[in-house]
């Protein structure tokens, strides 16, 4: 009896010596994913996220980073897969709530997005870029008075939000406010000459109203680190 339970004990320390191995591994492959999407190599991302999970398929920080990197290597089915399946083992995980919102809104699941981001928001309710997204996903599903008080929302949490300001000044126009859109507009032209010499991210969305690169800013959109 004491040999088996001595062999025992060695098999249980010896279990747990592989492991911390591969967490030891599927961390530094994690870290290696996150290098790489900061440097928008997604699709090299995505392989060293893939092998951290493969080392430790339990790793919860490899899984969600491998939804963004599938996200941000357009592989959009594959990352809402990915990221529906860290929800359902952490319904409350705001970095994949927040990227499956994005994917919802670039496969044209609207109405799926925007439950989402309300989501995003019921746990964080300061987070400007979800209100932003809300903004867009109402305005595109003609629903203008909702987008007024989304985009309302982001300028007064973020004052210096130029795409808010012009996307909410755009709007209240629509609807008939005609003193408050020509307000805001103004508001927005101020700004836009302040950051005329430095402005690539809001700017790149005057044209259609809306700043893609902005909302893939948040906090919620970027890799989990070690």
């Amino acid at each position: 009896m004491p040999r088996l339970i001595a062999v025992f004990a060695l098999s249980v320390a010896l279990y747990g010596c592989v492991k911390k191995v591969e967490l030891g591994e599927a961390r530094k492959l994690n870290a290696r994913g996150v290098e790489l999407l900061e440097r928008d190599r997604a699709h090299e991302a995505v392989r060293a996220f893939k092998g951290a999970l493969e080392a430790a398929p339990q790793y919860l920080k490899a899984k969600v980073n491998l939804g963004i990197a599938l996200y941000r290597a357009g592989q959009l089915k594959r990352a809402e897969r990915v990221l529906r399946e860290v929800l359902e083992g952490v319904e409350d995980q705001r970095n994949a709530l927040y990227v499956l919102g994005l994917v919802y809104k670039a496969q044209g699941k609207y109405p799926g997005a925007v439950e989402v981001f309300e989501k995003v928001i019921q746990l964080d309710p300061q987070d400007h870029y979800s209100y932003y997204n809300l903004g867009v996903l109402y305005d595109k599903m003609d629903r203008p008075e909702e987008a007024v008080r989304a985009f309302r929302k982001v300028v007064d949490l973020n004052p210096q939000n130029t795409a808010a300001h012009y996307n909410l000044g755009r709007l209240l126009l629509r609807v008939g406010r005609e003193e408050e859109g020509r307000r805001e507009l103004e508001v927005f032209r101020g700004l836009q000459e302040e950051v005329a010499d430095t402005s690539t991210g809001y700017a790149s969305g005057y044209a259609s109203g809306y700043a893609a690169s902005y909302l893939e800013q948040s906090r919620y959109a970027r890799p989990i680190p070690e």
